[in-house]
């Protein structure tokens, strides 16, 4: 067997602690659900437990496709081979399309590739479960602890951010390519949007997926008399409903991006649209009716966004194709090549605290829930935030 996973199994683990508050488990696989059960009642959003669930997968195809240690005995060199695993190993596992998970051959991995950012997001994860498993008692130490601390470098000490200058060659880029057709038409004001969005807001891409159009709606002040635009969240992370300022800037890109789609600038109280549109239409439920693309076009019959990758997508199409225009030497080049969605969140927090604002503003703003992300929480609601970003930007 390959080194990777008989090195693995030859460390000394550490006894388990004979007393747990897990209740009555038989093995790890009864102590995730335990975990997850906990999880689910605080809650958490759907699409985090299935996230939680997908790692849960994979771990238990590891172990029982290799025979590896108990997870309630891994050290750091299980920890090691695991990672080495999913950076070096996948893509011999890749799963065949089309198998059902009770299939002999099925894996876990269907694109048989793993990407550093899942493998941070499985680092994540696990160091989670552990942590959980050790505050139970069900184990004394946890060993995803390490791989969860890197050194405070220069790059990192910033954050994940976009510079400005980044962006504006985005913009640039958009700007001056060609929209010959109806679909570049209308992809370049969705995606003009959607950046501003991102970069303006701190929106996750998650939360922007599953928000719809009339979810853009007017909150009166009575301090001030003034109205103010604001995104309704109805799916933050962790569960729960948020809400978010929405500026001039968001609000124009807004109203040009509903008419390129032909619709009004205003949503309509039924409007049954995301606020992620498609450029591409939805074919009629009756095959006699508006069967050409332009018909349903004149009929505003859009397809809406609803996945975080996709959105993702539409952010690291855009960042990549500026990246190539500006030439592969850039510095701005190679940020674009690595940012993401959540870079723009990042972008946000860094804009507001570089204005000066109080970190307890900037928490709020961002819907910070864990007070060790920026401060303590506060007494601000909505109109505090709102009112502040207002003055500052005056």
């Amino acid at each position: 067997m390959n080194d990777l996973i008989t090195g693995a199994s030859s460390s000394v683990a550490p006894a388990p602690p004979t007393a747990h508050l897990l209740g009555n488990v038989q093995d790890d696989w009864e102590a995730i659900e335990v975990w997850l059960a906990i999880l689910a009642a605080r809650p958490v959003s759907p699409a985090t437990l299935a996230t939680y669930r997908r790692e849960q997968r994979r771990l238990y195809w590891y172990c029982t496709r290799f025979g590896v240690a108990p997870l309630r005995h891994w050290t750091y060199q299980e920890v090691a081979a695991y990672l080495s695993f999913l950076r070096k190993r996948v893509s011999e596992f890749a799963c065949p399309s089309g198998l059902r998970p009770d299939h002999a051959d099925w894996t876990p991995f269907r694109k048989g590739k793993l990407g550093e950012s899942s493998i941070a997001a499985t680092v994540r994860i696990l160091n989670t479960l552990f942590s959980f498993w050790q505050e139970a008692g069900y184990r004394a130490t946890n060993p995803f602890a390490a791989a969860t601390r890197s050194p405070r470098t220069a790059e990192n000490r910033g954050g994940r951010a976009v510079p400005p200058d980044a962006l504006e060659l985005v913009r640039q880029h958009m700007d001056t390519r060609s929209r010959r057709t109806a679909r570049d038409h209308l992809t370049y004001w969705r995606n003009a949007f959607v950046l501003c969005l991102l970069e303006r807001t701190g929106l996750r891409a998650n939360e922007l997926a599953q928000a719809n159009m009339t979810d853009v709606h007017v909150v009166p002040d009575p301090k001030t008399a003034r109205h103010y635009w604001a995104l309704k969240i109805s799916h933050q992370k962790g569960g729960g409903t948020g809400i978010v300022p929405l500026d001039s800037d968001v609000m124009q890109a807004f109203f040009r991006y509903r008419k390129a789609f032909e619709l009004p600038e205003i949503p309509a109280y039924d409007e049954d649209y995301g606020l992620v549109l498609s450029p591409h239409t939805a074919a009629s439920q009756d095959a006699m009716v508006h069967t050409s693309a332009r018909a349903r076009r004149g009929r505003t019959m859009w397809k809406s966004v609803r996945t975080r990758q996709s959105v993702w997508a539409i952010v690291r199409q855009e960042f990549d194709e500026a990246a190539k225009w500006v030439g592969a030497k850039s510095p701005e080049a190679a940020i674009l090549r690595r940012a993401s969605t959540h870079w723009l969140r990042h972008t946000r927090g860094t804009t507001l605290t570089l204005q000066g604002n109080e970190l307890r503003l900037v928490a709020k703003a961002m819907r910070h829930k864990d007070p060790r992300t920026t401060m303590l929480y506060t007494d601000l609601d909505f109109l505090d935030v709102v009112r502040a970003l207002d003055t500052g930007s005056g």
